[in-house]
């Protein structure tokens, strides 16, 4: 299957605690595929996509808005019959209302009086009725349908000192204004489809930015810390061009071992020692963003919990387990599928 890389940015902020040596963490980045949570059969290859309108007061290009619609992970055809899958999209009526209000308010006059006056707000409402279709043809399964969606999107004006320029404002705005409601709530609802489209049946490559410690100190030699960082480094570039090969799993495998040495040597509340309480914990941390490329997802997870344990409880490893956590029933779920049909 041909892949289509699509941004969504994991960021691992390098948030931990600094006291004894300071573990010079510097961010690397890794691109990562993330299987569906619903995989398709494996004879599904192809799919077209079509976004239909029937509104006669919203207007578009069809074929510009058709070409946004993409699954990752599979190939775009140009014909209904040449498609193993037909996503479709389809916005069934438009529809602009508003309403003028009076609105009362005070007004502090000169002499330094306050007089009750009468004046105007509106509002517009564009409503979007739509339905959604998703079908493996080849299979004969019907994947998603849903009909009559119906989203809303609305504009409240200020205050007008009269309730006629109230009336006023809303006639001359409400074309333009409803339009562009509608332009809006349309490109939520089709963004939010396709984005669901794909992380239920697409495969859509994803990035990880991993804190990777270096080591730094006064008198300290950190010179394997910082090897082992180049060598990450290294093959997270050429994994994100590439993808993984044994040469580069053997650099991996250096850097773990390198990093599993480091840790042999904590010495805790001992600030003079090369491993100490604070870059203890940051260490694990590289051995979890190891494994995470490698995708042995429960050393990763063990790895994050004993850098828990040593520094407490930061959000960056609950994201990053999270993440992993994620991945790992994404792909179990993969190789499941793959089981029931052989």
């Amino acid at each position: 299957m041909k892949l289509k890389t699509t941004l969504f940015v994991l960021i691992l902020f390098t948030s931990f605690t600094t006291w004894g040596q300071k573990p010079d963490t510097k961010t690397v980045w890794v691109n990562y595929t993330q299987p569906p949570v619903e995989p398709l059969s494996p004879n599904v290859k192809t799919y077209y996509s079509e976004v239909l309108n029937e509104s006669d007061k919203f207007e578009f290009s069809i074929s510009k808005e058709r070409s946004r619609i993409i699954l990752t992970g599979y190939e775009k055809v140009d014909s209904r019959e040449k498609a193993d899958l037909i996503i479709s999209f389809k916005i069934n009526s438009t529809n602009t209302e508003g309403e003028v209000r009076k609105k009362e308010y005070e007004k502090k006059l000169e002499d330094k009086t306050t007089v009750k006056l009468t004046g105007g707000t509106y509002s517009i409402d564009s409503y979007l009725s739509y339905s959604i279709s998703f079908k493996d043809v080849t299979n004969d399964i019907i994947l998603k349908s849903e009909d009559g969606n119906v989203a809303k999107k609305t504009f409240t004006s200020g205050l007008f000192e009269s309730y006629s320029a109230a009336v006023s404002s809303y006639k001359e705005s409400k074309n333009k204004a409803g339009h562009e409601l509608l332009r809006g709530v349309y490109e939520e609802e089709l963004t939010t489809f396709i984005s669901n489209l794909n992380d239920k049946f697409g495969f859509p490559t994803k990035k990880a930015g991993i804190p990777i410690a270096r080591g730094k100190g006064k008198k300290l030699d950190y010179s394997d810390l910082e090897e082992a960082f180049n060598k990450f480094t290294s093959v997270s570039e050429q994994f994100n061009v590439n993808g993984m090969s044994t040469e580069m799993t053997s650099a991996i495998d250096a850097c773990i071992l390198t990093w599993k040495s480091a840790i042999e040597e904590y010495q805790p509340n001992n600030k003079n020692a090369r491993i100490g309480d604070k870059n203890v914990g940051h260490i694990n941390f590289n051995l979890a963003g190891a494994f995470f490329i490698l995708e042995e997802w429960d050393k990763a997870i063990e790895y994050l919990d004993i850098a828990e344990n040593t520094k407490g409880q930061h959000s960056i490893i609950r994201d990053f387990r999270n993440v992993i956590i994620d991945l790992k029933n994404r792909h179990e779920l993969q190789k499941s599928k793959l089981a029931t049909i052989q």
